[in-house]
């Protein structure tokens, strides 16, 4: 099962400077792993559960939100970028 979270931009603000302070501290890069934990205790923290589960993968996750019009910002390691529907697309 995946998780479903949702996220306003403080909590993604305080995850960053959380991630940017653990890696001065250490002089090290954080891993997917330790950025989790991270993730999770912050979210553990401010007492925020997930708003749902879901069997598909991340891209088919999204692939069905972008089908019924959602418009999607994805954040991950890369960065981020607005996903939505391309015009025509039924």
């Amino acid at each position: 099962m995946n998780k479903i979270w949702v996220l306003d931009l403080d909590i993604l603000k305080c995850f960053y400077d959380v991630v940017e302070h653990l890696q001065k501290e250490t002089s090290q890069k954080l891993n997917s792993y330790e950025r989790e934990i991270v993730f999770l205790e912050i979210m553990k923290h401010k007492d925020i559960k997930p708003a749902g589960q879901n069997e598909l993968s991340k891209a088919e996750f999204i692939n069905e939100l972008v089908k019924n019009g959602k418009k999607i910002l994805n954040v991950d390691k890369n960065g981020f970028t607005f996903i939505k529907k391309n015009k025509g697309e039924i």
